[in-house]
């Protein structure tokens, strides 16, 4: 309950700061105002619109989570309960939009920050009571702030009517709020659509985030760098160059290393202190790695069109795939930061260094092997409709179904050589074999004809 109070809260900062995807384009947004439409009549269009989209996105999302946490409910239950709640996080956009238009960004910002602790404040005590004894988790446990969730994961009818209810209710505050709102919706759409193009040269959104650039002299460490990259490796030291010059950026990563870092420090303390360990450690790491594939899948559209328009990709001798590789670790280097400050953090909570030592190299072929499966279906389909569309659903399955050949190495190496870390290390270069055949694939596709994806990409 709580961590979806949190969601609620973050979407509703979001809105509050101007960030919403209510026009698709500028071509929409002035078929739309144009019409005869009633003002009113059209923001709850975009509204159920924009909630379908979300939802579409989200179908594989909700399908899977409904079979991994059925011991939690009812197939069906938390499938129309996760429905339901994204109905509601998309349909709270108008109303903060209006209040943020009518009280000030401060004011609409202060209230979204409010439900935000809201959320994060009970959950930490919640959490706290994994590691150790808890008055005001047995308080909040007592109030019974979960019944509600675990009715609406049953299947419980009142509950899941009560929750469409609210996300009805909200629709229809959007229709009475809806007037005089073009301006700001269209305003707030040019941001989320400049977010995205920002999005999309990422690996994910919280590295991405809108930032300035100054120029400042070169250090000894970027100067350094700079003498390491070169060939193909220029393009990945254009990407180290832009996020030295951005203190926002910088700010953003080491805030996800610190998050992450603590995340992974927090659930290693729950695993060490329960009876099993090793099968808790399983259970988390499984279910965290669902998670980074559903993420990825996403929210993680590749964006190739600015660098494909520039004459450094196609000067030199340098072959397509390695500028493509030297392209995917440049822009993957940030999220695999993270997730192995998670795994250090785990490690270190549970004083096992070999988790260190086989989960680091795991998350960074990981990581690359996220970001070419990306690459290779933009090969495919380089349109950003298509990546945010059913194409996220099949890059999930893709994701999957290739993870199956690097376990299967794993687990063969592993139990003929009774070696854990003989398996691991198996795995892991069956995972980068994929993904240099992968960037070849791409590579493949995309040679000479990347003024073509640059123009398909925009569609």
């Amino acid at each position: 309950m709580f961590a979806y109070l949190t969601l609620l809260g973050v979407m509703a900062y979001g809105a509050a700061s101007g960030l919403t995807g209510a026009f698709a384009s500028s071509a929409d947004a002035r078929f739309l105002t144009g019409s005869a439409l009633p003002e009113r009549l059209v923001v709850v269009w975009l509204q159920l619109r924009r909630s379908a989209a979300t939802i579409g996105r989200m179908l594989f999302t909700i399908v899977l989570y409904a079979f991994i946490f059925a011991g939690s409910g009812t197939v069906s239950g938390i499938g129309l309960a996760t429905l339901g709640g994204t109905l509601v996080a998309s349909a709270e956009a108008v109303p903060m939009l209006r209040l943020r238009a009518a009280a000030g960004t401060r004011t609409a910002q202060s209230l979204a920050a409010f439900i935000t602790v809201a959320g994060v404040v009970p959950m930490l005590m919640l959490l706290s009571a994994l590691i150790g004894e808890s008055s005001a988790a047995a308080a909040i446990q007592r109030f019974g702030a979960g019944v509600a969730f675990n009715d609406l994961f049953d299947g419980n009818t009142i509950a899941l009517v009560a929750l469409y209810a609210c996300g009805a209710a909200l629709i229809a505050l959007s229709y009475v709020l809806g007037g005089g709102l073009y301006p700001d919706l269209y305003a707030a759409s040019l941001r989320m659509s400049a977010f995205r193009e920002k999005h999309k040269r990422g690996a994910s959104a919280m590295f991405t985030m809108e930032h300035a650039y100054r120029h400042r002299p070169h250090g000894a460490a970027a100067q350094g760098v700079a003498r390491v990259l070169t060939g193909p490796w220029t393009i990945a030291w254009k990407e180290w160059m832009a996020f030295v010059r951005s203190p926002s950026m910088q700010r953003a990563f080491w805030f996800g290393v610190a998050a992450c870092a603590a995340c992974g420090a927090l659930f290693g303390t729950i695993a060490a202190r329960s009876n099993d360990p090793l099968a808790e450690s399983i259970t988390f790491a499984s279910i965290a790695s669902q998670m980074v594939v559903i993420f990825a899948a996403m929210s993680s559209a590749i964006g190739l069109a600015g660098d494909l328009r520039k004459p450094l990709w196609w000067i030199g001798p340098d072959p397509l795939w390695a500028r493509l590789f030297a392209w995917t670790a440049g822009t993957s280097w940030r999220f695999a930061a993270c997730m192995c400050a998670a795994v250090t953090g785990w490690a270190i909570a549970v004083r096992s260094p070999a988790i260190a030592l086989g989960g680091v190299p795991l998350a960074i072929a990981a990581v690359l092997y996220l970001r070419a499966v990306g690459l290779a279906l933009y090969a495919l389909f380089p349109s950003t409709i298509d990546q945010r569309g059913p194409l996220a659903m099949f890059r999930a399955l893709l994701t999957y179904a290739l993870a199956a050949p690097p376990a299967v190495a794993g687990a063969v190496i592993g139990h003929v050589f009774q070696s854990a870390a003989g398996g691991v290390t198996a795995g892991i270069a069956a995972s980068l074999i994929e993904t240099l055949l992968l960037i070849a694939f791409a590579s493949a596709q995309i040679e000479g004809r990347g003024i073509a994806f640059a123009q398909a990409e925009q569609m």
